[in-house]
């Protein structure tokens, strides 16, 4: 592989892969923490709402309706989370891409599995064949993740 040739690889590949991952996790993350921050709240002040007897005298219907809202959105925001599974989702892409990272600074500074490799091509070659195994076994964990999710779905 020429110069010219690893440097696209890198740009083009290597970081966008990188940055797209980053990116995913920091997103699957705040939603994770918002949606959660939600639930807890809501699961935490839907009894007292109940409890306070406004609603048992029928004469305060808003307070039977705000328990009701509450305990609708817990379920929602509780289905939302085991659906779509973010924070499982952001702790695997923040390891692959702590994982980029830490292949390309190995590169750098000829550390790991680049320790002893005198030539530029043979390294160069080692961390393509290394970041691909990364992309895919993290896409290959996708693949089997989405097949768990449908065949959940075809269970219910």
């Amino acid at each position: 592989m020429t110069d010219e040739a690893f440097d696209r690889y890198l740009k083009d590949r290597c970081e966008h892969e990188l940055k797209w991952y980053e990116d995913r996790s920091a997103r699957n993350k705040r939603i994770y923490y918002w949606v959660q921050s939600i639930v807890i709240g809501l699961a935490a002040v839907t009894p007292a709402f109940a409890g306070t007897g406004l609603a048992k005298t029928g004469e305060h219907v808003w307070a039977i309706w705000l328990t009701m809202v509450c305990s609708i959105l817990v379920a929602i925001g509780t289905a939302l989370l085991k659906t779509f599974k973010y924070q499982e989702t952001w702790l695997n892409y923040r390891t692959t891409a702590e994982t980029l990272k830490k292949e390309k600074v190995q590169y750098d500074t000829e550390t790991g599995d680049y320790v002893g490799l005198e030539k530029p091509e043979d390294r160069r070659a080692l961390f393509v064949e290394r970041v691909e195994a990364v992309i895919s076994r993290e896409n290959t964990l996708w693949l089997s993740t989405q097949r768990k999710k449908d065949k959940e779905k075809k269970q219910e």
